[in-house]
């Protein structure tokens, strides 16, 4: 695993000097084991080599051969299956580090071995004879590289800095209207573009092609593709073909060098995972590592709703149980969310907006890195596969197909299980279609309480893209079949891929999450709706199949983990200081292209007590002001 990075003259014409020294500048602030580099006049490839796994100690990356070039940022979850259907000679497995497995398996097959590839990876294959080049990204987007064509010339890179600094770029206008006319955590609302014109980045699941001078893309996954929904006799087959898929992907992913770590925190998913990774690991005498994030010890946590603002009791209880668990608890001392950021700018290398998770997991990262490990598990897209459920689409199913006696049944229980009445229920049931057809268009509809500057928004034609997306979502909730579309959105899988690329290579941990194996995800989305939510009993997936691995308490909570529950306390912390900072960037800054400075400010003169903000206000504030400063550097 690691980051990788060239330059090719699709000409054959040869590459000016100096070029390594810019990537060379950009990543000196990574962790990395070990540079490698290929040169030739035509073509420059890099690649910084992390020491994820035993095997990677001995890879050799970038290759050139023949003609041909290759180099890789790879972790293989198959080594075993893929190693079986080489063609030719080979050498023992052993010696094959995964790298240069990928690389034999794509001479031997092109791109019809793609499907077969499981874990994470990019790269980029060169034939110069043929002078086409081709990018590919593993299937759900776990690592990230981006490119830019200019004069026929093919610059890449993990990191987007080298690229910014070659081609000149300036700002994307439509990324960041976009992005600030989303008031909502998604950064993006399409999976290529990034905050710079001309500088993409590959999608999950594509093949990218450059050749004569044109671009060419390619899916290579859908899990949609010849879909059948999948029918067994009982609970009792589900339970079986889950537990298999679940288990191996949990075990493909421990491939970690040294100790075994996990984000763990006191919800379904993060125990799920922790407890199949303890159990396999318990079986070598070996540990798990876990890292949690908890308030700071004078926050008043508050125990009101359904947040669990500090789960270390809900952790301790879970090592307790599994036995050999060695739990961390973070409260990040010191750390303002606000006062901190530029570290953290420095490392996504854009603005980003998920605050609360940019405080922990990145520390979490290093303090593993520092007790040995470089691998670190999560189970952080078990909303969507593994404990998704959604009484509104089952219910909203269940009256679509007409099923009127279930439907009667299970508002029955479920109405009785939660607290709602009938009468509510089958009115919302009835409205559902109604009311997923009435999308209002109005600003606040659209673009919420955001600071985007009204002229950007209509030059963009942000308003169709928005209200595009309110009615994907609207419509997802009538029918389980409209939901699935949503289970597997590119946007989300690049927004998470992308932070972890960049996390990976800033920390030297590796963060690996099973509940997004394509595995995994394939066999969610074939489920029924029933699966996830029936009988009075949501997240069946979890709750009912993996009941006998997962701590009984975590089983039986109510509750929901909130990390970095005290955001709007360290900002407290520091309060006035920080609002007339805010203040003064704004009026800075009046003439904005993208930001209504005079709004933003507005609401930070008028409410001076910070009684009067939530989380959502401080994080919308922080971000608008992330893009700010961004549009003043590119200025400056």
């Amino acid at each position: 695993m690691s980051a990788i990075w060239g330059v090719i003259d699709l000409q054959g014409k040869k590459l000016q000097a100096g070029i390594s020294q810019v990537f060379a500048e950009s990543y000196q602030n990574c962790v990395i084991d070990r540079y490698e580099e290929v040169t030739v006049e035509t073509v420059y490839l890099g690649c910084g080599i992390q020491y994820f796994t035993k095997e990677s100690v001995g890879e050799k990356m970038p290759l050139a051969e023949e003609g041909a070039f290759f180099t890789a940022d790879v972790v293989l979850d198959n080594r075993e299956e893929l190693y079986a259907k080489l063609l030719g000679s080979k050498k023992p497995l052993t010696e094959m580090p995964d790298g240069e497995l990928l690389y034999q398996m794509y001479c031997d097959y092109g791109k019809d071995c793609l499907n077969d590839l499981l874990g994470a990876f990019a790269f980029v294959y060169y034939d110069r004879k043929e002078k086409r080049a081709e990018i590919v990204i593993d299937a759900v987007g776990d690592r990230c590289v981006y490119y830019a064509v200019q004069n026929e010339i093919l610059y890449f890179s993990s990191l987007m800095e080298p690229l910014i600094k070659l081609m000149g770029a300036g700002l994307n206008d439509r990324w960041i209207t976009d992005f600030l006319a989303m008031d909502h955590l998604f950064m993006s609302n399409e999976a290529e573009e990034t905050p710079y014109k001309g500088i993409y980045r590959v999608a999950p699941a594509q093949r990218v092609i450059i050749q004569e001078g044109k671009i060419e893309k390619e899916k290579y996954w859908n899990p949609f593709e010849n879909f059948r929904e999948l029918k067994l006799a009982n609970d009792e087959e589900y339970a079986k073909a889950f537990r298999q898929v679940f288990c191996d992907a949990v075990k493909g992913v421990m491939r970690g060098r040294g100790d075994m770590s996990i984000l763990l925190s006191g919800g379904l998913d993060s125990n799920a995972v922790a407890a199949v990774a303890s159990g396999y690991l318990k079986e070598k005498g070996e540990k798990l590592y876990s890292y949690t994030s908890v308030p700071l010890k004078d926050y008043v946590v508050q125990k009101t709703g359904w947040d669990l603002e500090d789960e270390s009791e809900a952790v301790q209880k879970t090592t307790e149980y599994l036995g050999n668990v060695e739990p961390t608890f973070v409260n990040l001392e010191g750390i303002n969310p606000w006062k901190d950021r530029q570290g953290e700018l420095r490392i996504m290398e854009m603005p980003y907006k998920s605050v609360q998770n940019m405080l922990w997991i990145p520390e979490c990262m290093r303090r593993a890195y520092d007790r040995g490990s470089r691998m670190m598990l999560t189970g952080s897209f078990g909303n969507t596969t593994i404990s998704y459920t959604d009484l509104e689409v089952y219910m909203n199913d269940l009256y679509q197909r007409k099923k009127w006696i279930t439907l009667y049944r299970e508002l029955k229980i479920f109405s009785k299980a939660d607290g709602f009445s009938m009468r509510y229920a089958k009115k919302q049931i009835r409205n559902a279609g109604k009311n997923s057809s009435k999308i209002k268009t109005d600003w606040n509809s659209l673009y919420g309480k955001s600071f985007v500057r009204p002229a950007m928004v209509e030059k963009e034609g942000a308003a169709e893209r928005m209200l595009a997306m309110k009615r994907k979502f609207a419509e997802a909730s009538l029918c389980h079949d409209a939901t699935r579309k949503l289970m597997v959105q590119d946007v989300a899988l690049r927004q998470i891929g992308e932070a972890g690329t960049k996390h990976s290579l800033a920390t030297g941990v590796l963060l690996r999450d099973p509940t997004k194996d394509k595995r995994v995800i394939s066999f969610c989305l074939s489920l029924p709706v029933e699966q996830f939510c029936k009988e009075g009993k949501e997240r069946r997936l979890v709750r009912e199949y993996l009941k006998d691995r997962i701590p009984p308490h975590i089983l039986q909570a109510k509750t929901k983990g909130k990390q970095s529950a005290d955001l709007a306390y360290r900002m407290s912390l520091k309060w006035e200081e920080i609002r007339q900072e805010w203040i003064q960037l704004y009026q800075s800054y009046p003439d904005s292209r993208y930001v209504d400075s005079t709004k933003a400010c507005t609401e930070l003169l008028q409410n001076p007590d910070m009684e009067k903000y939530t989380t959502q206000m401080l994080v919308r504030h922080m971000y608008t002001l992330m893009v700010l400063e961004l549009e003043n550097q590119m200025e400056a």
